[in-house]
């Protein structure tokens, strides 16, 4: 092993430590943070709590399939609590949920996720300000002029036309 004097053990477990306890996350409460409470740096949506009934696809090839590639893609999130190591895996859950359910139920569940999801919903039910610009009023272009300047001082972009 090279020696290297940039690399200090009390820091790589202090590291280690955190990327497992995100701003107070365990793993105890982990199906709310990472659905709704936000706590792991990311939330999935409230859909994702009915992920037990796409245990029900297993009874499919399909649906055996979709779930091996599900926890595969699954188990970086181990090493590191951070929602963004699930976002691979999530299609396939999701497919697999909607696989157990009927088509109507599979429509709603989807509506239902987009709705939830809305930032101006998010920020209402979770108590947590996940950057949403709440400020939409329906303008020309679907977008207010006030909304689309609150979004563009929140979120500054700079673009270059010739």
């Amino acid at each position: 092993m090279v020696p290297n004097p940039y690399f200090l053990l009390v820091i790589e477990k202090g590291l280690d430590h955190f990327f497992h306890t995100y701003d107070g996350f365990t793993y105890r409460h982990a199906a709310w943070e990472l659905t709704m409470g936000g706590a792991s740096h990311g939330i999935v949506g409230p859909v994702f709590l009915l992920l037990p009934l796409g245990l029900l696809a297993l009874r499919t090839a399909a649906g055996r399939w979709l779930w091996i590639a599900g926890v595969l893609l699954a188990l970086p999130w181990l090493s590191n609590a951070g929602t963004r190591f699930l976002m691979p895996s999530l299609p396939f859950f999701a497919l697999a949920l909607v696989l157990a359910l009927p088509r109507p139920a599979a429509w709603a569940l989807l509506l239902a996720q987009a709705a939830l999801c809305w930032p101006p919903c998010l920020d209402t039910t979770s108590g947590r300000d996940f950057g949403g610009c709440t400020d939409f009023r329906g303008g020309g272009a679907g977008v207010s002029i006030r909304s689309a300047t609150t979004c563009a001082a929140r979120f500054p972009i700079t673009t270059s036309r010739k």
